[in-house]
């Protein structure tokens, strides 16, 4: 009898720890994959918040960045004419022909371009007629005037001794 009650009593104990045993196991192993998880989550927000940070850090530079470029960018909207100046580019390039003794027209075809905010730009076509070398000497001058001017086609054609220039282009202005 006491054997049998020794060994009923030493299973019951042995069941019992691999119960406690198997029970902290199983706490442990749902444990460990919840912690898993949670530490996923942890590592993704982490790597968000990285990146926000990142960006942040990015736009405080930029912010420093236009502020140090606001002067320059107020001289440069300084620079570019008005709208209603252009209209002395026709007087500009009027006396530039009238200096290299070149037959001469100019005219704004209308077409306004919006380029980006304050900046448009109006496209213009003009001829010159003369000798080969004085529409060389008028192109490059008109290169020199205080506008920002783009070319955009130049075409000279022989008309006998004497040539005849087409010039189409851009000019840049605060709009």
């Amino acid at each position: 009898m006491k054997d049998t009650n020794f060994r009923r009593q030493l299973l019951t104990r042995v069941a019992l720890s691999i119960a406690i045993i198997a029970a902290i196991v199983a706490g442990i192993l749902f444990m460990g994959r919840d912690i898993k998880v949670k530490g996923d989550y942890i590592f993704s927000t982490r790597a968000g918040l990285h990146s926000r940070l990142n960006s942040i850090s990015q736009l405080s530079q930029l912010k420093v960045l236009s502020d140090e470029a606001e002067p320059y960018l107020a001289k440069l909207t300084q620079a570019l004419p008005q709208r209603d100046a252009l209209l002395s580019v026709r007087t500009s390039t009027e006396n530039i022909a009238r200096r290299y003794d070149l037959g001469y027209s100019f005219n704004f075809t209308g077409d306004e371009s919006d380029i980006s905010s304050g900046l448009k730009a109006i496209k213009f076509h003009m001829s010159a007629q003369g000798s080969y070398q004085n529409i060389i000497n008028f192109i490059n001058a008109i290169e020199s005037i205080p506008y920002f001017i783009t070319m955009t086609n130049i075409d000279i054609a022989s008309q006998g001794s004497k040539y005849n220039a087409t010039i189409g282009g851009e000019i840049y202005f605060n709009g």
